[in-house]
């Protein structure tokens, strides 16, 4: 794990953190939006996650899907880094936010 997701691990351990409305499958541009926010590139991720960089970068850019297991590991490393994944209502598509 690289030491930015530890920082970030250590400090939303610490803190206590509301949900959002929890989403159940990310979408490509949600992984996207949550991987920039907390300033990790496509190979950083994949490694925090224990998954190919290939498969990360192929799922953001639309170009193929992830096995639900896979899928499941990145969203869980995103939220353990402090990312809240938005679904879509009234107001809005499905999104992402940064935990308080």
């Amino acid at each position: 794990m690289c030491s930015r997701m530890r920082t970030l691990n250590r400090h939303c351990q610490h803190t206590v953190c509301e949900s959002a409305v929890s989403v159940s499958i990310i979408t490509p541009l949600q992984m996207k939006l949550a991987r920039t926010a907390l300033g990790l590139g496509v190979r950083e991720l994949a490694a925090a996650a224990d998954v190919a960089p290939s498969t990360v970068q192929r799922f953001e850019s639309g170009k193929g899907d992830m096995h639900s297991r896979t899928l499941d590991k990145v969203q869980r490393t995103l939220e353990d880094g402090g990312v809240i994944f938005i679904g879509p209502d009234a107001d809005g598509g499905p999104g992402v936010r940064l935990k308080a």
